[in-house]
């Protein structure tokens, strides 16, 4: 069920991994390909990107012949990942449709141009989300878990919206406009939240967002890149929205990315409303092992810790698990055939 063997342990140690406890080890999500060739829902087939992220049949099709490609261990599972940009079209936004991703385009005019009052649940492109959902959730029902997609997030929706300088600019000229926007953003969010929670639920159990880390209830999983480019002062501003978000959920995840958002680790970590951080390196940087200071210093902070920047290697995860404290821990593994794998849950 839901892409793992066994489901029912797997889901009693990862609702252990959000309380900081373990059952008999940590939360290892191992993986191995089938065919290292098919390593992507996409693959070399011709697709239309628009139609691939907007159709749910069409989406559901192709992960799911990518998912059979797939063989997962430990608390591996499968997670729908639909991030067709709905919100951010009904704030005014353009979404650029590429087969990997979505680009929002920045939008022309002002920030005082800039108003998302008008998106309520009976936006036409919100309903449209919806029956989205409710149709993905229907096709993919036991098969997969279906993840939370981008509904607002701190900073970022705006930062796309307006474009990264813009905002920085921005922030200095209009402060008011800016987290009066913030305020409407945090507002969609908890909106779309509920919304999407309630279709999701109707037939698969708790939460995910990007990051395939389950929770039996509501988990926020809350990303604010755009940290990286403004001073400290500027990033206590943003604080209350964080919270907010964190309140609105059981538990909450903070995605810190890249050295350049280390400046607020201090910061993140004296927030007690935020349980865990994702602590990604982002591409191009240090070895992960090269990061165990950081990841230890979060631990020390009494967070819990998703380790990205992988699949790791199964040399590196054994090196992780001898230096990390197991409570609270989240590593995601691949491993080269399933022998290989067992033999490291075994070996735990």
């Amino acid at each position: 069920m839901y892409g793992n063997p066994d489901w029912e342990t797997a889901a009693k140690r990862l609702t252990a991994f959000w309380h900081k406890e373990i059952i008999d080890r940590p939360c290892l999500q191992v993986f191995t390909y089938e065919d290292s060739d098919s390593a992507s829902p996409i693959g070399t087939e011709e697709v239309n990107p628009k139609k691939y992220w907007t159709d749910p049949m069409e989406f559901r099709q192709k992960n799911r012949r990518y998912y059979k490609n797939i063989r997962n261990y430990g608390e591996a599972v499968f997670v729908l990942y639909p991030n067709a940009e709905h919100v951010a079209a009904a704030m005014g936004s353009i979404p650029e449709y590429a087969p990997e991703t979505i680009w929002i385009k920045k939008t022309p005019g002002d920030i005082t141009d800039l108003d998302f009052s008008h998106v309520t649940p009976e936006h036409e492109i919100i309903r449209e989300m919806a029956d989205y959902f409710d149709k993905l959730c229907q096709y993919a029902e036991k098969e997969c878990f279906i993840g939370f997609p981008h509904m607002g997030n701190t900073g970022d929706t705006l930062a796309c919206m307006r474009g990264y300088e813009n905002l920085c600019l921005d922030l200095y000229d209009n402060p008011d406009k800016c987290f009066a926007l913030e305020e409407q953003v945090l507002r969609i969010w908890k909106m779309c939240y509920e919304l999407l929670y309630e279709i999701i639920n109707r037939r698969t159990p708790g939460s995910c967002g990007w990051l395939p880390s389950w929770h039996p209830g509501k988990c926020a999983l809350i990303e604010f890149d755009f940290c990286a480019l403004i001073s400290q002062e500027h990033f206590k501003r943003y604080i209350p929205y964080l919270i907010e978000r964190a309140n609105h959920a059981e538990h909450a995840i903070y995605h810190l990315d890249g050295p350049g958002a280390l400046k607020n680790l201090d910061i993140l970590l004296d927030i007690k409303e935020i349980g865990f951080i994702q602590w990604e390196p982002g591409a191009g940087n240090k070895n992960i092992l090269e990061w165990l200071p950081i990841m230890k210093k979060i631990q020390e902070a009494g967070k819990g810790l998703y380790v990205s920047g992988g699949p790791h290697s199964l040399e590196k995860t054994k090196i992780l698990l001898c230096e990390l404290k197991p409570e609270g821990l989240m590593v995601p593994v691949f491993a080269p055939n399933e022998n290989e794998a067992l033999k490291l849950l075994e070996s735990i």
